[in-house]
């Protein structure tokens, strides 16, 4: 489908990140539309959770820019397009999310607009 996003995820070069079981990132369907629903499950152990944004069909993969336009409540977002992670805070289990809104182009030239919200639960 069009609207859907695959998600490579990079696991940070610590030990203590390949200790930990792999964060889980979905990002769904709807990001063209606007309506985007992601989704990623992490366990609290000081090591973020990094995904990169790629795309198909339609979408130029990576996509060019990546813009934080709702902030989570109980952790970071750190954006380096074309990827993002998503750090709790210490201590911190739970459910937080936030808002992402990317730029990409068509594999046939045009400018496309990518926007999403995606809930972080921490375990």
């Amino acid at each position: 489908m069009r609207e859907l996003l695959l998600i490579a995820l990079l696991l940070a070069g610590t030990s203590a990140a390949r200790a930990q079981e792999p964060c889980r990132v979905d990002l769904g369907r709807g990001w063209t539309m606007g309506s985007g629903q992601g989704r990623i499950v992490m366990k609290n152990t000081g090591v973020g959770c990094t995904a990169v944004l790629e795309s198909v069909p339609d979408i130029a993969i990576p996509v060019e820019d990546i813009r934080l336009v709702l902030r989570p409540q109980h952790g970071v977002v750190t954006l380096a397009p074309p990827r993002f992670t998503y750090t709790p805070n210490p201590g911190f289990t739970g459910s937080d999310n936030f808002g992402l809104a990317a730029r990409g182009l068509s594999r046939d030239g045009r400018p496309l607009i990518l926007r999403g919200d995606v809930t972080v639960e921490v375990r």
